[in-house]
């Protein structure tokens, strides 16, 4: 399925989708039952753009191929950042997976241990949400999310004794599946470079539903109330975060997201982008409402027509 998803190469300007608005995120999100604009935040629309005064100087120094430099110098102003998006929240465990390093043309590598080196990939053109929680639940295959958690964990330390770090995923783990705990896996996303980002920047999806109540798997999106948002000329003291799922249907969840073309040639003089990103698993104090909760065995997935797939 991972596959078949990466191959489908483009979103934007394929047979099925020639032309989509996509709007400027830092011009604020449109909300359409209010007809107003506002700032674009995780609570309000799913993602936002975080600015860290005085970490140019850390992120263009930082060796983003070395995983240990990343663990130590790095990751702590990451969770700071997704916390104060969290503010109001109290948050009992903080997971850090799946680092990944994006350059031009690069095949896909996998977390090891053992030589601690960044994964590398290439940027993904298709839309797609990172972790599709509802396809784990739906079938009974929980358990296979845990492990794929497991094998892309970012271990605190460079050894083989990882016996803590793995114990905390389960401990998380246990307050989500046991515990009924909310949880959302959010995803941090940056330009490492010093030239700010104009080839194959981020397009996110801003989710809208036709109901309040209801959000995927129970309802279908609202085409025409959703909008694709980007943040323009990203700069290296940003940092866009966004959800990937939030167990709690009250908050937005499921940000689809893919790489963009915008209108340069291939003559210009123009970088291409190179960025990182790792996606945060947050299990908060607070449990989830039945009549809310979208792991909940009743709210079965919706089925889709070709076109809307």
């Amino acid at each position: 399925y991972k596959n078949a998803m990466l191959s489908q190469g483009t979103y934007f300007g394929t047979n099925l989708v020639k032309e989509e608005p996509i709007f400027d995120a830092r011009a604020g999100i449109y909300n359409d039952r209010e007809k107003n604009f506002y700032n674009a935040s995780l609570r309000s629309c799913g993602f936002a753009l975080a600015q860290q005064e005085g970490s140019r100087e850390l992120i263009l120094d930082m060796n983003w191929t070395n995983l240990d430099d990343i663990r130590s110098r790095y990751l702590p102003m990451v969770q700071k950042a997704v916390e104060d998006q969290y503010q109001n929240d109290t948050i009992a465990k903080f997971i850090f997976w799946c680092p990944t390093h994006r350059i031009a043309n690069a095949k896909r590598q996998a977390v090891d241990d053992n030589n601690d080196v960044t994964p590398v990939s290439d940027y993904v053109a298709s839309a797609h949400i990172d972790n599709d929680i509802n396809a784990y639940h739906s079938r009974g295959c929980m358990p296979d999310l845990m492990k794929d958690i497991q094998s892309l964990l970012l271990h605190n330390n460079n050894n083989n004794n990882n016996n803590d770090d793995d114990k905390n995923l389960q401990e998380a783990l246990n307050l989500v599946f046991n515990g009924h705990r909310r949880f959302a896996i959010v995803n941090a996303w940056r330009n490492v470079r010093f030239e700010p980002i104009t080839r194959k920047p981020l397009a996110m999806l801003a989710t809208r539903y036709k109901t309040r109540r209801f959000a995927f798997p129970k309802a279908l999106l609202d085409r025409l109330a959703s909008r694709w948002y980007s943040f323009p000329f990203m700069e290296a003291d940003e940092l866009l975060v966004f959800a990937q799922y939030d167990r709690d249907a009250r908050y937005p969840s499921d940000v689809w997201h893919c790489a963009i073309d915008p209108n340069i040639t291939d003559e210009e003089d123009v970088p291409n982008r190179e960025s990182f990103d790792v996606r945060c698993l947050i299990v908060f104090d607070d449990t989830v409402p039945p009549k809310h909760d979208r792991l909940d065995p009743s709210h079965s997935l919706a089925f889709f027509l070709d076109d809307e797939s």
